[in-house]
């Protein structure tokens, strides 16, 4: 089980809401808001939706850019928007180049894992096994 202190949560959100204030940037505005999570705060899902729009648009392209606005999203409760972007950075995975670099398969596998697509995600774990064993690859096993 996780233990949290929440002293130490809240100094964090005190360190993160002073940063903030003078850069209101998306990785701040994530921060912001999983500490809030932790704490049970209902404003949390706002922050997650603030980083998701404030993340850099030259990143957005990419399919770890996806995963990481879908999974701020699917944090601010918006699932139809989270989906969009899993669905994007899963798509971009298809193509050739991808299909044979491990690094680039694995933020594919998150995006699956988010859509519940578990046979694609096993299909992917393999190809990253097979392509570099020594890599960690999540233990899903499709029935």
């Amino acid at each position: 089980m996780i233990q949290i202190s929440k002293g130490e949560i809240q100094q964090q959100l005190a360190d993160a809401q002073a940063t903030l204030e003078r850069n209101p940037e998306w990785g701040i505005l994530e921060a912001v808001g999983r500490c809030l999570h932790w704490l049970r705060d209902p404003t949390a899902p706002t922050y997650f939706r603030q980083a998701a729009l404030a993340y850099p648009a030259e990143k957005l392209p990419t399919i770890t850019g996806h995963l990481t606005v879908g999974n701020l999203y699917r944090l601010a409760g918006d699932q139809m928007q989270a989906q969009t972007h899993f669905t994007q950075g899963y798509q971009q995975g298809l193509s050739p180049d991808v299909q044979e670099n491990p690094y680039t398969l694995q933020p594919v596998l998150k995006c699956c894992s988010f859509l519940g697509d578990d046979a694609e995600v096993e299909r992917l774990a393999q190809r990253i096994r097979a392509i570099n064993p020594t890599l960690w690859t999540p233990a899903f096993y499709v029935e």
